[in-house]
């Protein structure tokens, strides 16, 4: 009678063990639910201002009293990229200000592992220049479906380098948004939307999204690869941001002393005035249009918000879920675009759209089209009977 005692209590015992640790389950899963919803949705919110901004200042109009040729038009992409590292190097003040007021702060890494920082800056400011030139010279309805190549060349790049695994599921959602993504550009060609696009903006803006993952999985390669680092993302987004504003210095001035002639007047976003790049113009630019400063400002806030939100992410999770992500924003900047009037509503855009979205929830797994074989083996086991 004693021993049925003792084992129904040490039953008892072991059952609420067990609930504890599923309730302390339950509400570390929580957490962690609504710190990757924040964290997305900040990403989501600062990148598509972000994109918002690019436009804007593409489309500010400058007063031309000298009615000099293509005045009025904004076109310096390689200031916008040093405005950018500059927007990411403000993030070294905020990190060593931390560091101030910590007693027990990280340690800070090797010289050698700092200079390995110092790639993603170069590799950034190279795709990122070449992305803002292939805008110029590609519509934005082509730019935006075009955003595909990004998750499958993160997908090659992370399969190969980082030796990741997708499931079916991964696989299957990027197929869908492959699909919708081309559905997206087909209505913006038979609805001969293309605009000033041309072979050579439409390849570099391909080249971009395909190869700009080597920066991503080199990013988390660096957040993840090594045990005996546990490197803050902040500290990652400053070295970026310095080295990014000399690489950047360096690009102006050799642009400065490169003459460029426009092939055709469609073509003159590639040559800024004569030159690759001609500072003295955008001076000028400035000067007489000081309004597009408060465009900057906002330029430099939203760039520096959103890297360190997706580097946060990367560490968090991955570089595939940020590449994921870009999704989401591609659709609340159409969403914006055809709100403004920049674009007209397609239904064949609808539809493309509609399909990225079930990529999207197929490839997070939200919606499980298909199952693994472990997920079947569980659901046979509960099934049987005891």
């Amino acid at each position: 009678m004693k021993e049925s005692i003792y084992k129904r209590e040490e039953i008892k015992k072991v059952c609420e063990e067990k609930r504890g640790d599923t309730v302390t389950k339950k509400k570390e899963n929580g957490s962690a639910f609504w710190c990757i919803f924040f964290i997305s949705s900040m990403y989501i919110v600062s990148v598509s201002v972000a994109c918002i901004s690019d436009k804007f200042i593409f489309l500010f109009n400058v007063e031309n009293p000298d009615n000099i040729k293509h005045f009025e038009r904004f076109m310096h992409p390689m200031i916008l990229v040093l405005n950018m590292f500059a927007g990411m190097s403000l993030w070294n003040i905020i990190y060593f200000g931390k560091r101030m007021f910590q007693k027990n702060s990280r340690s800070l890494p090797p010289l050698k592992f700092i200079l390995l920082m110092c790639i993603p800056s170069f590799i950034d400011n190279l795709f990122t220049t070449i992305l803002l030139y292939g805008k110029m010279l590609t519509a934005q309805s082509i730019s935006r479906c075009l955003n595909s190549m990004m998750l499958i060349g993160n997908m090659v790049m992370c399969y190969f380098f980082l030796k990741a695994k997708f499931t079916r599921n991964n696989l299957m959602g990027a197929v869908f948004i492959l699909i919708g993504s081309s559905i997206v550009g087909f209505a913006a060609i038979s609805a001969k939307s293309l605009g000033e696009t041309s072979v050579l903006g439409l390849s570099t803006t391909v080249f971009y999204y395909f190869f700009c993952n080597i920066q991503l999985v080199f990013e988390e390669y660096l957040l993840k690869g090594f045990k005996n680092i546990d490197l803050d993302p902040m500290l990652l987004v400053g070295v970026e941001g310095i080295t990014g504003v000399v690489y950047s210095c360096g690009l102006i001035l050799v642009g400065n002393m490169i003459p460029c002639t426009p092939i055709g007047d469609n073509n003159y976003a590639l040559c800024a005035y004569n030159y690759i790049e001609n500072i003295s113009i955008a001076f000028q630019q400035i000067r007489v249009s000081p309004n597009i400063l408060l465009y900057f400002f906002w330029h430099l806030i939203s760039l520096a918000l959103f890297h360190i939100v997706a580097l946060n992410i990367i560490k968090i999770i991955n570089s595939t879920f940020r590449s994921i992500l870009v999704f989401v924003n591609v659709i609340l900047v159409w969403i914006h675009s055809v709100l403004m009037g920049w674009e007209t509503l397609k239904p064949l855009q609808v539809l493309g759209y509609s399909i990225i979205i079930i990529g999207v929830l197929v490839f997070q797994k939200i919606v499980n089209l298909i199952k693994s074989k472990e997920e079947i083996s569980e659901i046979n086991s509960k099934a049987k009977p005891d």
